[in-house]
């Protein structure tokens, strides 16, 4: 049974969304570069977040991983909110997270208020603490919103065999704000002899064996060092400006051409428990119709890319 993390598309702020990322020191811009207010309305990106200015806002509900954009009190009163979870181990590898943490401007964890809200105004899931409003924070109190971050937007370089900078015929592209090199899919029908086919899926286990060992036996671009990227390295390249798929490939601009509206598996699995569940048969993939992240069964078929580190 596959569990999704559903996000609206006018709140859509992926790298915030995904638990950890707000910490993890520069992180490249999306290419979301239009704000939102609570009620979907454009407005000019603040430097500030608060509730008069409006924020893109992120949060999770820790039974079902969806992001959510609004609370509410035990009287369907909407309130607002800000901050993240964490959930990733220090050395990187995710972990369940089981509570919602609070954090300030600088990214410490605070009490967060006590008391009982829900999801839905006529009452949906309860949790036993509930996020902050703007009223009871001030302004800019919670450090990972978006107007937190300078403009910094993608960029990318297309290359030719062997890594040569190329406009034309290019086979791969460098991520410049990670540093990662990205194998560009194949146009064409599935084929279990082209590995690098657009329209090929694969389950878990052979994404991550049979996709990859004929990838680099092949020698894709002069290289034989591909690799699954991680949920974090496949959620950079998502351009949340776009839809269907989330992704450039415009064929005069774009870099990632051939890239389908699906599921791309990444390279991690999941561990622990949930409510009883087992998640060790399940891994993380990034929805590129949406942009959204998810888990599944590793017996689920899915769309894979490559990529490997320069």
């Amino acid at each position: 049974m596959e569990t999704k993390k559903t996000m609206a598309a006018f709140f859509v702020m992926l790298m915030l969304a995904i638990p950890g990322f707000a910490l993890a020191g520069a992180v490249p811009d999306t290419g979301q570069t239009t704000c939102y207010d609570d009620q979907g309305n454009t407005i000019t990106c603040p430097t500030e977040c608060d509730d008069v200015n409006g924020c893109l806002r992120t949060f999770i509900r820790p039974d079902t991983g969806k992001t959510i954009s609004s609370f509410y009190d035990s009287d369907g009163v909407q309130f607002s909110y800000y901050g993240f979870r964490s959930c990733y181990n220090d050395d990187g590898t995710e972990k369940t997270c089981p509570e919602f943490e609070c954090r300030n401007k600088s990214g410490d964890v605070i009490p967060c208020p006590t008391g009982k809200c829900y999801d839905k105004a006529s009452g949906g899931v309860e949790f036993a603490v509930c996020p902050p409003s703007a009223e009871s924070t001030g302004t800019d109190d919670f450090y990972g919103q978006d107007g937190n971050y300078e403009v910094n937007p993608p960029s990318y370089t297309k290359l030719g065999d062997g890594g040569v900078a190329t406009d034309t015929d290019w086979i791969m592209v460098k991520d410049e704000s990670s540093g990662l090199i990205w194998l560009m899919k194949e146009a064409g029908s599935a084929s279990s002899s082209q590995p690098n086919r657009a329209a090929n899926t694969y389950t878990f286990s052979d994404a991550t064996g049979e996709f990859i060992s004929l990838v680099n036996t092949l020698g894709f671009g002069g290289y034989s060092d591909w690799r699954l990227p991680t949920v974090k390295e496949l959620a950079f390249i998502v351009h949340s400006d776009k839809s269907g798929p989330a992704i450039d490939i415009e064929s005069k601009s774009g870099y990632f051409l051939n890239m389908q509206a699906g599921d791309y598996w990444s390279a991690t699995s999941c561990t622990g428990t949930e409510d009883g569940t087992d998640l060790s048969t399940q891994a993380f993939y990034v929805n590129f119709d949406d942009g959204s992240v998810g888990r599944a069964e590793q017996t689920e078929s899915k769309y894979v890319i490559a990529v490997r580190n320069p």
